[in-house]
């Protein structure tokens, strides 16, 4: 099984070296490589559904919250709203069945869903929330001492190169660092297409909605 301490012993054996592993900023160079993982990968596995409690304005995203694909309510996908937008909408107001939601910051750097209208205490609504969730990380956290994940098992190129990127920045080798960046992007365009494969096979792809977006 691919591990953390397999990949952290990879990145000095391709990078001929053998200070990094055992370095002090080798977690830093993990998180950082995690950082540049979880802006650009979007797996199936990450896919996760759970249920919003609406009862009043605001509801917290959950912990491993990422980013959204989709909210319903009885079957009926809510529209997004920016958080200007929304406040200028009739719905915001009150008045009506839920309609659109926004997206915004709250207390203790959370992420929150907005609602308009508001739901209310006496008759809270259940909308259903489709998101990506995090990646679980790599940094040992003394519950476990060589974790792993889904893709450093599954699309090991990924995390390799990744954390090559990470680790050549940290040594000032700017050539190395440009190299491992091409191929890093070369292996999120490649999982890229192999996630949408999973998704929808050798099926022609249909568009929905309005503006029309292909699916």
């Amino acid at each position: 099984m691919t591990t953390r301490q397999r990949l952290i012993e990879d990145v000095d054996s391709w990078l001929a070296r053998d200070d990094i592993s055992v370095s002090d900023a080798i977690n830093s160079i993990i998180l950082l490589a995690e950082d540049y993982i979880s802006t650009d990968v979007r797996l199936v596995t990450q896919e996760r559904s759970t249920t919003l409690m609406v009862d009043g304005r605001r509801v917290q995203a959950p912990a491993n919250y990422l980013t959204y694909r989709v909210l319903f309510l009885d079957g009926r996908r809510l529209k997004y709203k920016t958080p200007e937008v929304i406040r200028e909408s009739p719905e915001w107001r009150g008045g009506g069945p839920l309609a659109s939601f926004s997206i915004e910051g709250g207390e203790d750097d959370t992420v929150q869903f907005v609602f308009a209208p508001a739901g209310t205490a006496e008759n809270p609504v259940e909308v259903e929330l489709l998101y990506f969730a995090r990646i679980p990380p790599l940094v040992a956290n003394g519950e476990e001492d060589d974790p792993t994940n889904w893709l450093l098992q599954n699309h090991y190129s990924v995390y390799l190169y990744a954390t090559l990127r990470a680790a050549a920045e940290w040594v000032q080798e700017e050539q190395l660092e440009d190299r491992y960046r091409a191929k890093y992007d070369e292996c999120v365009a490649r999982l890229s297409r192999s996630e949408n494969r999973k998704r929808f096979g050798a099926s022609a792809k249909v568009t929905y909605g309005s503006p029309r977006t292909v699916v």
